[in-house]
C-alpha cells in the first residue's frame, strides 16, 4: 500500500468525518481513522447506548455545522 493513500468515512453531506493513513490500515485493516477535525463519532447499540471498542454497531456523528436530522 503506498504511503500517500488515505480511507475515508463521510456522506455527501458531511464531507470527511474520519480519515486513516496507509499505516493506520495496514496495523489494523478494519480501522475507519480518528474523528477529522470537530467531529464527534459514537458506536451505538439498538437502545442508543453507546458500544465499547472493538464491538459492531451503528455509527452516529455530529458537528457543529450538520443538520439536525434527515
Amino acid at each position: 500500500m503506498t504511503p500517500n493513500l488515505y480511507d475515508h468515512l463521510g456522506l455527501q453531506a458531511t464531507g470527511f468525518v474520519a480519515v486513516s493513513k496507509s499505516d493506520m490500515k495496514r496495523a489494523n485493516p478494519d480501522f475507519v481513522g480518528p474523528p477529522t477535525c470537530l467531529h464527534e463519532i459514537k458506536i451505538i447499540d439498538e437502545q442508543g447506548r453507546a458500544k465499547t471498542v472493538g464491538k459492531i454497531g451503528e455509527v452516529t456523528f455530529r458537528f457543529p455545522d450538520s443538520a439536525g436530522e434527515y
